[in-house]
């Protein structure tokens, strides 16, 4: 193939590789693997760019590790228009006076910890500690799971329907990391949620200033569709013949009360202000990585790259490979969706409306605010 050009015989691989992966769920590292293999050669030997996303330059280096171009998200969700998005409610008002007589000036806290963002769910009667309807945890159980690896010391603070399963998936297959083996068999209770996953209420002060913390986020329209996709799939049932006026209740629902039906429909501020603390002391994380879902595939070498900086760390340049071979195809990897999920799809996205689109935008403004709906029309 190399000598000849001929890419006859790759795309025969392919075709294993393909078999091979739909064969067993424990033969597939081994296809991706395969896959990559012969992908990044075929993209040598013909000069050309892999997936027309990333240069291969070498073999052993195929990808620039260069930064993302034009990303703001970051300074988005820091930006007063975001965190101050609520400030006039007077949950958020009393929210802040709390924090300020804990923490006098932001000196006395720890390093890598900021003042916690007042978010729509902060607002119900509850708080976010009981802003679940069908999720009622004990008193600082609504923190946000994370998946963590000790060996290359990064953080992935879950946030639901931004191609949460499919960072998973990238995490377990390049670094082993999962819920699982995250979250000590020891620890608390109170300190996981969905009984398996530990969350940000966890995460310790060393963590805090030797880890990299990272997320994704995604257009808040788009997102609301999958998540009330998984919604239906779930504890809510779909009414077919009234799905706009349902779709239409649950949205009333949100804003009215400020807490949600199901927890796929939590805003991304509440997932990414997640509490931390830390010797008694409450705040949310720093994050060193905020992308969108639709920059997923190009900006994960780049991921990879600042996590292996920061841990003083290589990767295998193959599980580089696989990583970017599963961003590519997240849609794919995080496991082909069963017959009746399509149909469910394919119904919920026959419900839609521009006037269901403006009202979403309208409950989740502040998801907005914080410059989550800024990319690319799903």
């Amino acid at each position: 193939t190399h000598q000849n050009k001929n890419t006859d015989g790759p795309e025969v691989l392919r075709g294993a590789a393909d078999a091979l992966r739909d064969f067993s769920k424990e033969s597939r590292s081994h296809a991706y693997t395969l896959h990559y293999v012969v992908d990044t050669r075929i993209a040598y030997a013909l000069k050309r760019t892999p997936f027309a996303s990333v240069q291969a330059e070498s073999l052993e280096e195929p990808y620039p590790l260069s930064p993302p171009p034009g990303s703001q998200i970051k300074q988005r969700w820091l930006s007063s228009e975001c965190q101050d998005f609520f400030s006039r409610e007077l949950k958020c008002v009393e929210m802040k006076r709390a924090f300020e007589r804990k923490h006098p000036s932001n000196s006395s806290l720890p390093l890598r910890m900021l003042r916690q963002t007042c978010t729509r769910e902060d607002l119900g009667s509850d708080g976010r500690d009981h802003c679940v309807d069908h999720l009622r945890l004990k008193p600082l159980g609504m923190a946000t799971e994370i998946v963590v690896s000790h060996e290359f010391k990064f953080v992935y603070v879950e946030n639901r329907k931004a191609a949460s399963s499919t960072v998973r998936n990238i995490l377990l297959h390049v670094f082993g990391s999962s819920f699982n083996s995250s979250c000590p068999e020891e620890t608390p209770e109170h300190l996981r949620r969905l009984g398996q996953a530990c969350t940000t209420l966890t995460i310790t002060q060393s963590m805090l200033n030797e880890y990299y913390f990272f997320t994704f986020v995604r257009d808040p329209v788009a997102r609301f569709y999958s998540g009330i996709i998984q919604a239906f799939e779930g504890s809510l049932s779909f009414e077919e013949e009234n799905c706009q006026g349902q779709m239409m209740d649950i949205l009333d629902y949100i804003r009215d009360t400020n807490r949600v039906p199901e927890m796929h429909l939590e805003s991304q501020a509440h997932a990414l202000s997640s509490p931390v603390s830390v010797e008694g002391l409450f705040g949310m994380i720093d994050f060193d990585f905020i992308e969108s879902t639709h920059q997923i595939a190009h900006v994960f070498p780049y991921l990879l790259d600042q996590i292996e900086v920061n841990a003083g760390r290589k990767l295998p340049i193959i599980k580089k490979q696989i990583a970017f071979w599963l961003a590519l195809e997240r849609h794919n990897a995080a496991g082909a969706k069963s017959p009746a999920a399509s149909l469910l799809t394919e119904r919920v996205g026959a419900c839609r409306s521009p006037a269901l689109d403006s009202e979403i935008r309208a409950v989740f403004q502040q998801d907005f605010a914080c410059g989550f709906g800024d990319s690319i029309a799903e």
